[in-house]
This record gives C-alpha cells, sequence and structure tokens, in this order.
C-alpha cells in the first residue's frame, strides 16, 4: 500500500475547495472566475513536483509524469455543490502523485 500524506492531502484540499466557496455551497461553475483560479492553483501544484502539463481545448489539465496511465476528475461545481462533488478525487489522485515522488517511485502516472 502506497503512504499517502494524511495531512497534506487535508491542507490542499481544503485550501483549493474554499476557492468558490460560500455559505450556500461551491459556486465554481465552468470556466467563472473561482474554476479558473483553481484551475491555476493546480497546475502550480503540479508543476512544483516536476509534471509536464497540458491544457487541451476542452480545458482539461494534464500533469505527466512519464507517460502511460491517466488518473482524474473534475474541479466545476454545480449551483452552491458540496466540497466534496468531484473535487475529492482529484485531490486524491494528486496526493498519489506527490506520494510516489516522494517515495522516487517510477510509474507511468498521468494526472488528468
Amino acid at each position: 500500500m502506497l503512504p499517502i500524506d494524511v495531512n497534506r492531502f487535508l491542507s490542499t484540499f481544503h485550501s483549493l475547495t474554499n476557492i468558490g466557496w460560500t455559505e450556500e455551497g461551491v459556486m465554481r461553475l465552468a470556466l467563472n472566475e473561482y474554476d479558473v483560479k483553481v484551475r491555476e492553483e493546480l497546475i502550480k501544484i503540479l508543476s512544483s513536483i516536476g509534471s509536464i502539463i497540458n491544457v487541451d481545448v476542452a480545458g482539461n489539465i494534464r500533469g505527466e509524469s512519464d507517460d502511460c496511465t491517466l488518473i482524474g476528475s473534475h474541479m466545476d461545481s454545480v449551483p452552491y455543490d458540496g466540497k466534496y462533488d468531484g473535487f475529492y478525487g482529484v485531490i486524491a489522485r494528486l496526493e498519489i502523485l506527490r506520494s510516489v515522488k516522494d517515495l522516487n517511485i517510477t510509474t507511468n502516472i498521468q494526472f488528468h
């Protein structure tokens, strides 16, 4: 089993899911100012762990590490959604990449 840094996971999750958070829920609609901001923050994090960043014409972000498996989820929300919809999957997969890097494991993982 791959060890996960729970504190880093939670810190990243709360930091990123607070972008677009209101008392009524998340308002991170596709390509609104909050969705753009959280995308920029995710790209910074992926870049900091050495991922090669690619954004396709549909706005999908790929942080490539080696070249085989794709993992991912979504970060946008419906109006006044909860913090866990989609975003939990994004942060879980990010933490997998971070843990793999921390342990110097060679893989074929791509963040998507």
